[in-house]
């Protein structure tokens, strides 16, 4: 492959070229010289390989003069031929708009010149020319996805691929009744409300305030209760202003199956129904979504092109693995993961500034550490605290000898003050060490729940490795924990869960749990298929030195023959 830089003259046919592209048939004249500017022009000689399938080069390459050749590898590993692309084609069109890998491999079939746009340089567009931008035309699919509203919850390398909610004839269907009332309540105010009594006047305006509010409620919640899928996870959110805040997910990989059903004329008319998305964890309940079966569709796409990436993947690993075996001649070993070193302070103020204050969210080396809200602490060391401020005023009271206690008791009484101010003291201690002792921790490999009474007395821990994660389920209920961003998240293992409790951000515990997911799931598949891999290279190595010393079996030749002599009397 060469790299050329782009002459004036070239730029004004490029501009001219780029008019014929798909994406950019809508520029203007002055929008096709801006990207010009922004193109880079490579050329491949016949049999190289522009880009390979899984990978993710983030740009976008048209072709200007050649045939390419595209292969697809499927999810069972086959490679199908997805024909040939010529002059004004473009490949990698998702890869440089969303920074998806690329779905096929394309090796040169003639000697090409492809013009490339880099993903880095091109998304400044969206910001530096706003109007250039807007009229891009995108196929389908990636518009849908640059459409896609995205969360805080996302992975930089996670893109939206469905978002969707109830159909609207649910709304109608739920907020039907509260505008019968209010139609109701409007009619008597504008036509009786003057011949009826006062009473049943301020019933009228009561039942109007009432459905209106319901209304609204209904709409409300409407609006916050949808459906996400991206490239790696399904997520159901569920959220109402100050009231709650659910969310739960499931890995996308571990759905198994999809099945649709439309029941009654609305759904038949208005298109919609209801999807069951089946994982090893369970089921997934989308009721009434739109188009319900164009979305089985596109999940069930998504889910064969992650299979595909994942064999195309596993295919050029094992290329890779055999050529280095090959130059080395040793199997290929992962990298073990960097140790972790951990620094502890002697500075004793601030020793007993972290015990007091521990932080609600802690990182030590690779393991997060989450404790309860301090919200939950106080709630705790409501009577604790009141009893020791209780027990120190009575001592001070006692001291200086003023009424009440100072005059009550008798001089040798001091200790009942102090016995109480130790009381007082321990039992406060006693339930912020039982608070501060409660963990709950994410390590690269485990999930933990850790609860530990105070001074050591009692320890129950429950760990589950992060190979068994089923789904998590976000609780945010009330408007103290929405205001105060804190609730609780159910993460799902076979059999049970593990409850973080009344945990600050749990949001955020969410995402981090759903990257310690994906991290590991990538480490322990590496590390299943590099075994594989080596298995594999040995068997190879071992069938070429068998090809190479062993030796063709060859019978013996046969003897001559040779006419035997008669014998004579003399040789006798």
């Amino acid at each position: 492959m060469s790299e050329m830089v782009l002459t004036a003259e070239q730029l004004e046919e490029l501009a001219a070229f780029l008019q014929e592209v798909p994406l950019f048939k809508a520029l203007t004249p002055d929008d096709l010289m801006v990207l010009a500017a922004l193109a880079r022009r490579d050329e491949f000689h016949a049999g190289d390989i522009l880009f390979r399938q899984s990978e993710s080069d983030d740009r976008l390459s048209i072709i200007f003069a050649g045939t390419v050749q595209l292969v697809h590898i499927d999810p069972d590993g086959a490679a199908r031929d997805a024909g040939r692309r010529e002059r004004g084609a473009m490949l990698g069109e998702s890869t440089l708009l969303v920074g998806e890998p690329h779905d096929v491999t394309a090796h040169a079939e003639t000697d090409v010149v492809v013009i490339v746009f880099e993903r880095e340089s091109f998304l400044k567009l969206r910001t530096e020319q706003p109007r250039l931008w807007g009229r891009l035309s995108p196929s389908e699919k990636v518009a849908r996805r640059l459409r896609a509203p995205r969360f805080g919850w996302q992975a930089p390398d996670e893109s939206v691929i469905i978002y969707t909610r109830e159909h609207w004839w649910g709304l109608v269907r739920r907020s039907f009744i509260p505008i019968l009332v209010l139609g109701i309540a409007i009619f008597l105010v504008e036509v009786v409300i003057e011949t009826v009594p006062a009473l049943l006047a301020l019933a009228v305006a009561l039942a109007s305030i009432i459905a209106l509010g319901v209304i609204v409620y209904v709409i409300v919640d409407w609006r916050n209760d949808f459906w996400v899928v991206t490239n790696q996870r399904i997520v159901h959110s569920d959220e109402l202003l100050l009231i709650r805040k659910n969310r739960s997910e499931a890995p996308l990989q571990s759905v198994t199956q999809i099945q649709f059903s439309r029941t009654g004329l609305a759904p038949a008319i208005l298109n919609f129904g209801d999807l069951e998305v089946e994982t090893f964890t369970g089921t997934l309940g989308m009721r009434d979504i739109p188009d319900a079966e164009h979305i089985k569709d596109l999940i069930n796409e998504e889910l064969e092109q992650l299979r595909s990436r994942a064999r195309a993947s596993q295919r050029q690993q094992i290329r890779a693995d055999l050529q280095r075996r090959i130059e080395a001649g040793a199997p290929v070993v992962s990298p073990a993961p960097p140790a972790v070193s951990h620094r502890r302070s002697v500075f004793f103020l601030a020793g007993v500034y972290r015990y007091f204050f521990p932080k609600l969210v802690e990182q030590r080396g690779d393991t997060i550490v989450w404790r309860k809200h301090w919200i939950v602490l106080w709630s705790k060391l409501i009577w604790p605290t009141l009893a020791l401020g209780l027990a120190l005023f009575a001592t001070v009271n006692y001291w200086t000898a003023q009424p009440p206690f100072g005059t009550l008791f008798d001089d040798n009484s001091w200790w009942l003050f102090l016995l109480a101010l130790l009381l007082g003291g321990v039992w406060w201690l006693w339930v912020f060490e039982d608070w501060r002792n409660d963990e709950y921790m994410v390590t690269p490999t485990h999930i933990v729940d850790l609860e530990r009474t105070p001074f050591w007395l009692s320890e129950r821990r429950q760990t589950s490795p992060l190979s068994n994660f089923q789904s998590t389920e976000l609780k945010v209920e009330g408007p103290i924990q929405k205001l105060i961003r804190y609730g609780t998240l159910v993460i799902k293992v076979p059999g049970s869960t593990i409850d973080f409790e009344n945990i600050k951000d749990p949001a955020g515990a969410q995402a981090e749990i759903t990257k310690r997911l994906a991290a590991f799931n990538r480490r322990k598949a590496e590390a299943e298929a590099q075994g594989r891999r080596n298995e594999l290279s040995d068997w190879l190595a071992a069938y070429d030195q068998i090809r190479i010393g062993a030796r063709p079996f060859a019978p013996p030749p046969p003897a001559p023959v040779v006419a035997a002599e008669e014998s004579s009397d003399d040789d006798t």
